[in-house]
């Protein structure tokens, strides 16, 4: 039996244990996924958000992208309608354990699927939080389900679900504090990964060019921030290879907007319209007589 634990790093203490699954154990939470998942693509929209209303009732701390397009072809009629595809898996990192567990799974079960949460080891106590409250709220068994193990390869990770980010998911990106002053170069890990931590790295850069490839010199591409007057800071969005450009503001996530990088840090999007119709089925429905 494996016993992971989450240490508080400032401390060293042990704030938290759960006992990894095995392999039998994650192939039962699957199987419950599956079984599950036929009664929960049936649902209403009406149902499936009083679920989610209810799960967020009991956190205290959506827009409909599902209904559906008519589009004009030459049949009779046609459109596209937004299926579930099934179980579906989310591979979580430790960094805003409530928030990037949601911003999954709620779409995810918006659009009909059940999913598989991987939690990260160290989030052990925000994991059985999320479990409880999905209990509480009345969710069917299998509906959603968690898991700390390796092995659940049964299912595949839908686009955004399964980032790799810098620094995350993978124990790496460690909270630092490091008042130094020393000069830096691009190829240096604090100018090209994520630090999680009070770290700035400044460099030099002749001209708005330079700048842009210095920022493109990392295999990441998360997201970006450009400074500048709105018009002259706007301009090189397009260059910047990253899923997020903001301009003159901090990089942030809203559920209005999708959410994603590229390059090293993952494909497909979460959040928004295209991050809903990441974990649907476009099935396209031609009705004839074809028209002429």
């Amino acid at each position: 039996m494996t016993v992971l634990a989450a240490t508080d790093p400032t401390t060293g203490r042990v704030v938290c244990e759960a006992t990894a699954a095995t392999a039998a154990e994650i192939h039962e939470i699957v199987d419950r996924a599956e079984n599950a998942c036929s009664g929960w693509r049936r649902a209403s929209f009406a149902d499936r958000g009083g679920l989610l209303r209810a799960v967020a009732e009991r956190l205290r701390a959506g827009v409909d992208h599902l209904s559906g397009e008519v589009i004009a072809s030459d049949a009779t009629r046609s459109y596209v309608q937004y299926l579930p595809l099934g179980p579906v898996l989310g591979v979580l990192p430790w960094n805003a354990p409530f928030w990037l567990a949601f911003r999954f799974c709620a779409p995810a079960l918006m659009a009909g699927n059940t999913c598989v949460m991987k939690h990260d080891p160290h989030v052990a106590g925000c994991a059985a939080a999320i479990h409880r409250v999905f209990q509480e709220a009345g969710a069917p068994d299998g509906e959603r389900d968690q898991t700390f193990g390796d092995g659940a390869g049964r299912l595949r990770p839908v686009p955004g679900s399964g980032r790799r980010r810098p620094g995350t998911g993978g124990g790496g990106g460690r909270p630092v504090a490091d008042h130094q002053r020393r000069a830096v170069v691009h190829r240096m890990a604090a100018c090209a990964e994520e630090t999680f931590g009070p770290v700035a790295a400044v460099m030099a850069a002749v001209d708005a060019d330079h700048a842009v490839d210095l920022a493109d010199s990392t295999p990441y591409g998360l997201a970006a921030s450009v400074w500048s007057t709105p018009e002259r800071g706007e301009r090189p969005a397009r260059e910047i290879v990253a899923g997020q450009v903001a301009v003159n503001g901090i990089v942030t996530t809203d559920p209005r907007l999708p959410s994603g990088g590229v390059k090293r840090s993952g494909y497909g999007r979460e959040l928004g319209r295209a991050g809903i119709h990441g974990f649907v089925d476009a099935q396209q429905v031609w009705i004839g007589p074809k028209r002429e």
